[in-house]
């Protein structure tokens, strides 16, 4: 038995430990993931599907007893705080991607949906300044760019965008783009957008400069 084979093995079996015990073995094994090859033994099964292969910080995850759908990928460094059991209080739908470091604050449950993109130093919160707790909700096919913060209490629609730097305090309509601290609806988009399109139009939000050139995109249009 390998060294990757190891550490899976040794995680499958935190699940039989308690919460704080099996906590702190997954947040070993996350450091050490990067150290490691990037893939495991299941990136052929998963490649014939069409499904991106996952990576071995995925793998430790899983094995730990993080809900995961199928195709749901950790890419970047998870770091969990809070006093919730992050096995039963959080969650990522199938084909969730997480590209860069996520900060999850776990005082209540969160879900993230199916399809959901999330770029590098996103920070999910559950409790406010009065210290009160409320779940949060990201919704299938959203995107949460770089830098944004989600705040309690929050729902993030379907085939929502977060723009980069925003701070969302109010829940998000689907298909719509929000940017701005706080977060207000800045596009609205009347299909989900090519990735091509959210990667352009979400730089010109950030910026508070959504040009004509911008709205005239396919599926999307300036917000009223």
């Amino acid at each position: 038995m390998n060294m990757k084979d190891s550490l899976k093995a040794l995680l499958g079996r935190t699940q039989l430990l308690a919460s704080e015990a099996g906590r702190v073995c997954a947040e070993v094994a996350t450091r050490l993931a990067p150290r490691l090859p990037a893939n495991d033994e299941g990136v052929l099964s998963e490649q014939s599907l069409g499904v991106p292969p996952p990576s071995l910080r995925t793998a430790l995850w899983r094995a730990a007893g993080l809900k995961l759908g199928q195709g749901a990928n950790i890419l970047g460094e998870l770091n969990i705080k809070g006093d919730r059991a992050w096995r039963d209080n959080l969650s990522f739908g199938a084909g969730t991607r997480v590209t860069g470091q996520l900060n999850v604050e776990l005082a209540a449950p969160i879900e993230i949906g199916e399809g959901v993109q999330i770029g590098d130093n996103v920070t999910l919160r559950t409790t406010d300044d009065e210290g009160v707790a409320s779940e949060l909700h990201v919704g299938d096919g959203a995107s949460l760019c770089t830098g944004c913060t989600v705040m309690p209490g929050v729902s993030i629609g379907k085939r929502a965008i977060v723009a980069p730097g925003a701070v969302v305090t109010e829940d998000v309509p689907d298909s719509t783009m929000v940017a701005g601290s706080p977060a207000r609806v800045v596009l609205q988009l009347e299909e989900a957008p090519e990735s091509g399109i959210v990667s352009s139009v979400a730089a010109a939000a950030a910026d508070e400069h959504v040009g004509p050139e911008t709205t005239r995109s396919p599926g999307v249009r300036a917000a009223s």
